[in-house]
This record gives structure tokens, sequence and C-alpha cells, in this order.
């Protein structure tokens, strides 16, 4: 996993920048709001943990192992794959959100490493890996909360914001995550959103898809390239 975040934040810090005027907007509540939820939710993350585990159902088991995947490293494929689709269909907007995704994406995993090994916190299972903030929900947000911004009509965007929240909750569910982490995580993912569209707009990216889709019995193979 974490070899998996290294080979991806390459080509993010690989990008070149034009000398252009910085336009960066960013809606500073989310962070005044969020880092106030974020220190409340730990006053009441074992009361949260006790509660889950005491009642937890087939169903709730099932469900969380779905929106558990929405957040791991294998959903960085949701946007190249949409990124590829827009692109061969020539829809700009669809085009334009995946690649608002995918730096964003990369631009909260390049946050949340960092935390989690300043703060060593143990995951409330025990197990490997540190647990503050919570990787799986930041990615999910960062991914999600881009499609949301493009398509902010009708239910749409409801309905995007409630997979990454249904991630956070299926970490928590797991034990793999306290609320704080979780809180913490949804701050990083929709903040890295604003610096994934920022990046999108100014650095000097040509994306496109290129060559032929290869198919044989034994591959299938189709080329993705940016230029600076």
């Amino acid at each position: 996993m974490k070899k998996f975040f290294i080979i991806l934040l390459i080509p993010l810090f690989a990008f070149a920048t034009e000398k252009k005027e910085i336009d960066f907007k960013f809606n500073k509540k989310i962070l005044y709001i969020g880092a106030g939820l974020t220190l409340l939710s730990f006053a009441i993350d074992n009361d949260i943990k006790e509660f889950t585990q005491k009642n937890k159902s087939d169903f709730l088991d099932k469900t969380t192992n779905i929106f558990n995947e929405a957040g791991s490293g294998y959903a960085i494929a949701i946007p190249i794959s949409t990124y590829a689709l827009g692109y061969y269909l020539k829809d700009q907007k669809l085009a334009k959100a995946s690649r608002v995704a995918i730096a964003s994406a990369l631009v909260s995993a390049s946050i949340v490493f960092p935390i989690k090994y300043i703060t060593h916190r143990k995951r409330p299972d025990d197990s490997d890996h540190y647990s503050f903030p919570s990787g799986h929900t930041a990615f999910a947000f960062a991914i999600f909360g881009s499609y949301a911004k493009y398509y902010n009509e009708g239910i749409t965007p409801y309905i995007l914001y409630s997979i990454p929240v249904l991630t956070g909750f299926s970490r928590i569910y797991k034990n793999k995550h306290y609320l704080s982490d979780v809180v913490a995580g949804g701050v990083i993912g929709l903040s890295s959103v604003y610096i994934g569209q920022w990046l999108e707009k100014n650095l000097s990216l040509r994306w496109g898809v290129f060559g032929s889709v290869k198919i044989s019995k034994k591959e299938v193979l189709v080329g993705l390239k940016y230029k600076l």
C-alpha cells in the first residue's frame, strides 16, 4: 500500500509549473469547522467505538466491506478509468473532474502518511499501521468530493458525498479507526479537492490517451500519458 502511493506521488511532484499568477481559492470553513469537530470527537472516541462494536450485523458486515474499498488504494482506478472514458467520449466535464480527482487523491495521500508517522497513534484494534488520520476516509473524500464539485445538481452531490461518509463509518465499524481519525481524514480529503483543482488548472498538464487498445488472450494494453 505504501509503495503504491509512493509510485503514484512521483508524477505529481514531477509536474512543471508555468509562471502564472497564483489564484488559489480555498474554503477556510472546512479547516475551522473540521478542526473543531476533530477535537470534539476525541472526547467520544471510545464511546463510539464501544457502540459500533456492540451493534454489529450481517447486513452491516457486508455493506461496510463494500464501502471500505471506496477508500483503498485501488480506488484510484476509478478516476483513471473515468478520465479515459471522458477522453474517449469527448466529455470535457468528466475528463476534468477525473483529472481533479486524481490530483486530489495524490494530495490527500501526501498529507495523510506524514501525519500518521508524526502522531504514531495506535489503531483501536492494535493492528499494524498507524491510525490518525484515516487514509481511507481522506482518499474517498478526495476522489468523490472532486466529482461532487462538478456534478452538483439535484441529488447527485449527496450520493457522491455519501460514499466517503460510509467509507469513514466502515473504518470505525471494522475497528480500524476512531471517530477522530475519520473526521480528520474527511477534512484532509475535502481540503485536497481545492488543492487538486488548483493543480489541474495551473500546472502545465496535457493529458491524452495514446496508442491503440490491444487485446489478446493474455493481456489488454491501454496507454495513458501527459505532457509537460
